[in-house]
């Protein structure tokens, strides 16, 4: 569960689950089958990891600057 700390929100990344039937889905699309879906699943699933972090700490730069801050009203469509 997300929380806050004096350096911004703090997320724990635990493995890859809800990543795992996308990245099956799309090896097994993609034609691959026995010993070789296999390995393409581990180094799809050890890439995920690296990649949401890195989009964390996108996201936590982008929100500390200000950039592209939009009004409440406006990003939950209200009308004053």
């Amino acid at each position: 569960m997300p929380r806050a700390t004096s350096k911004g929100i703090e997320r724990k990344i635990t493995g890859n689950g809800e990543f795992s039937e996308q990245i099956l889905s799309d090896l097994v699309a993609k034609g691959y089958k026995g010993h070789e879906l296999l390995e393409r699943f581990k180094e799809q699933g050890c890439a995920i990891r690296p990649a949401v972090r890195k989009l964390i700490e996108e996201a936590d730069s982008f929100a500390k600057s200000g950039e592209g801050r939009i009004p409440m009203n406006e990003l939950f469509g209200i009308s004053q």
